[in-house]
C-alpha cells in the first residue's frame, strides 16, 4: 500500500463526521511516498493528510517505509479536533535511500513489533531523515535509518521500551573487490512536556562498521 501525493494538493478525508472513524491498514509494505518541495518540508506544511478518524492503524509483515520528501500530517482539523491516535505494526520502520519525512499525529502514538511480521528486510539505502511526532510515543518497534537523522517528538512524554532498537548506525558497503564505510548518524529523543525515558533492555544506536 503505498500513499503519496506529489503535487501536495489533495488530502484523504472519511466521509464520516471528522474524528468519528477508525482506518485499519493491513499490507505487506506500507510506503509513505512524496508529498511535499524541500520548501513545504522546511515549513512543515502538509502535503499529504489522514482525517475522519479517532484512531489510525497501520499493520505490515514488512516494513513501513518512507521515500521522497513528505509531510503527512495525521488530525482532525476542520471536524471535531478530537485527537487521532496512530498504531504502527511493523518488521521495521525505515526510510528509502535519502528520503526526508515528518510524520505527525495529533494524538498517541506507538510502534510496535508485529508479531506476524515475516523477519526478512530488504536493503533500503543510506542517509535519509526521520521524525515522528506524538501528543505521546511509545516504541516498542525497530525503527532503522542507517546512517541518517532519526528524531522521535512525545509532546507529553516519549518512552523507548524494553527489547525495541532505535537506530541510525553506519554501514560498510561493499563495491566489487572495495568497501567504503558509511558513518554513523543522529538520534534525537525529545518532549516538551515531560519525560523521555528508555527502560533497560531497550537499543539507541548510531554506531558503525569498524
Amino acid at each position: 500500500v503505498s500513499f503519496t501525493n506529489p503535487k501536495s494538493a489533495s488530502e484523504f478525508t472519511s466521509s464520516a463526521e471528522l474524528g468519528k472513524g477508525r482506518l485499519s491498514v493491513k499490507a505487506t509494505t506500507i510506503e509513505f511516498g512524496e508529498s511535499a518541495t524541500t520548501a513545504r518540508r522546511e515549513t512543515e506544511t502538509a502535503g499529504f493528510s489522514i482525517r475522519g478518524f479517532d484512531n489510525v492503524d497501520l499493520s505490515s509483515t514488512g516494513d513501513v517505509r518512507f521515500a521522497g520528501t513528505g509531510v503527512t500530517a495525521i488530525d482532525n482539523i476542520g471536524g471535531s479536533g478530537k485527537a487521532a491516535n496512530l498504531n504502527i505494526s511493523a518488521a521495521r520502520v525505515a526510510t528509502v535511500d535519502t528520503a526526508n519525512h515528518l510524520l505527525v499525529a495529533s494524538g498517541a502514538t506507538t510502534v510496535s513489533h508485529n508479531p506476524k511480521a515475516s523477519g526478512a528486510t530488504s536493503d533500503t539505502g543510506l542517509g535519509g531523515s526521520l521524525e515522528l511526532r506524538g501528543k505521546s510515543l511509545d516504541v516498542s518497534g525497530k525503527i532503522d535509518v542507517a546512517a541518517g537523522n532519526v528524531t522521535l517528538d512525545g509532546s507529553d512524554y516519549l518512552t523507548i521500551l524494553k527489547g525495541a532498537f532505535v537506530g541510525a548506525e553506519g554501514r560498510k558497503v561493499v563495491f566489487d573487490d572495495t568497501s567504503a564505510y558509511a558513518s554513523g548518524g543522529t538520534v534525537t529523543l525529545k518532549s516538551a512536556q515531560g519525560n523521555v525515558t528508555v527502560e533497560s533492555g531497550a537499543v539507541v544506536s548510531v554506531s558503525a562498521d569498524a
